[in-house]
């Protein structure tokens, strides 16, 4: 779910063949952070003598290689071309780049196509790729992406008490998370705080763990996960030392919800991952160490504690 760009391969063979040229289509990248740039990869295979005049990103309702936007950078096979027009005699892999916001946010959001104006000796010929629409054979797929950075805030209730040990089960808290993302796994470090059921205690437990994404449909995820925390109590008073306690492992299913509205949509692409989510968890406690001072002594060495908390998580 994370990583600073989107990229995404056609679910079926996207390709345009003429008696100059055949073009087909590898991936379309966006980047998420930036400049909003999209890039376009493909693989040309042309006569001897025809030369690319120009390609842009283009409305499929409007004409062929009538208007677009125009690409800012071209590569042939890695090295990127100067001064075009672009020689495409042969086999060759190009990778165009767009810039803007009509590039990356526009064009593309409605259908859309790639034009390609080529010429030879014969005169000038157009091709139209077609990219963007929300139909079956213009879908595409999100590859497995970058690893990245997550963040994410939130809160914690903790409904049913199972101990009636003083201090050591919260009402409540409020979590602070950070942690690294590769793919559809997660580990991160977290804080807790928040006050015991009597309101005396303030309680504070820091965290490790991870979680992995099991499925996904759409916006929608489930995810499950694992990880221990280290809890401290303070009782109120002056020289009243801090209890401390292990407390784990903590299981944790969760469902997350791709927010629609704060990160850029395509039509005919899956939800990204790149998106801020909402995330409803279940978390149960599994919690050793409740003896960790002298002055408990009817405390049992082991207690489960469910709990269920909203966050919201941001990855880049």
């Amino acid at each position: 779910m994370f990583g600073c760009v989107h990229r995404f391969r056609p679910t079926s063979e996207r390709i345009v063949s003429g008696p100059k040229l055949r073009v087909s289509i590898d991936r379309v990248t966006f980047q998420a952070l930036g400049a909003s740039d999209a890039e376009l990869e493909l693989r040309v295979g042309a006569q001897a003598g025809v030369v690319l005049k120009k390609a842009t990103l283009a409305s499929l309702v409007g004409a062929p290689c009538d208007e677009g936007t125009p690409f800012i950078d071209v590569y042939r096979d890695g090295v990127v071309v100067l001064h075009p027009p672009l020689e495409l005699g042969g086999s060759h892999r190009l990778r165009l780049v767009f810039s803007g916001r009509e590039a990356a946010d526009g064009v593309l959001r409605t259908g859309s196509a790639l034009d390609l104006e080529v010429e030879s000796s014969t005169g000038v010929d157009c091709y139209r790729v077609p990219l963007g629409k929300d139909t079956p054979e213009l879908a595409w797929q999100l590859e497995p992406p970058d690893a990245g950075v997550l963040a994410s805030v939130g809160a914690r209730a903790f409904p049913v008490r199972t101990s009636n040990v003083h201090g050591f089960e919260p009402l409540w808290t409020a979590n602070v998370r950070e942690g690294a993302v590769l793919g559809e796994n997660r580990v991160w470090v977290e804080v807790q705080a928040g006050t015991d059921r009597s309101g005396d205690d303030t309680l504070v437990m820091v965290g490790l763990g991870g979680n992995r994404v099991l499925t996904s449909s759409g916006s929608w995820a489930f995810a499950t996960g694992v990880g221990y925390d280290l809890g401290a109590s303070t009782p109120p008073g002056r020289n009243t030392p801090a209890r401390y306690g292990l407390r784990g492992p903590r299981v944790t299913p969760s469902l997350l919800y791709a927010l629609p509205s704060l990160s850029p949509h395509f039509p005919g692409f899956p939800a990204g991952q790149h998106r801020p989510h909402v995330e409803l968890e279940v978390p149960l406690f599994g919690w050793f160490g409740v003896n960790a001072h002298a002055d408990v002594h009817d405390a049992p060495k082991f207690v489960v504690v469910p709990a269920i908390g909203l966050n919201l998580e941001f990855t880049l």
